[in-house]
């Protein structure tokens, strides 16, 4: 997560709807991680709604622009090729699966969920 830290603050971005802006990131998680770890692990992460935003297109008109907030992507680039491996060996102590394709959905992406059926055979737990 250390890689995805970096990446974070290095694309650098606007604040989600929280108001959070990446130079606050490291205060925030020095103070919350443990709660946000726990939730990873428990599969009771809800990444939160995303800030809708208008920019303008090249050709005219306007396109809706959703911008999540920064503990959401830095949970989203936990799911990269660059940090898979630092997650798959255990980073939170118990190993996680990555899909290989995280789905996409119209109202939003999800970020973290159980993975039911290799938590059952207490195979980890499931980071899309």
């Amino acid at each position: 997560m250390i890689r995805a830290y970096e990446r974070v603050v290095r694309n650098k971005g606007a604040a989600g709807i929280d108001g959070l802006t990446v130079e606050e990131l490291k205060d925030h998680l020095k103070a919350h991680w443990l709660n946000i770890k726990e939730r990873l692990l428990e599969g009771e992460y809800q990444p939160q709604a995303v800030k809708k935003v208008t920019i303008p297109k090249p050709k005219g008109g306007e396109r809706i622009l959703g911008i999540p907030t920064v503990v959401d992507r830095l949970v989203q680039a936990g799911n990269t090729p660059e940090t898979k491996s630092d997650v798959r060996q255990g980073l939170f102590g118990k190993q996680l699966w990555i899909s290989p394709e995280p789905q996409r959905k119209a109202s939003g992406y999800s970020v973290a969920r159980p993975c039911a059926k290799r938590e059952a055979k207490g195979r980890g737990y499931g980071l899309e």
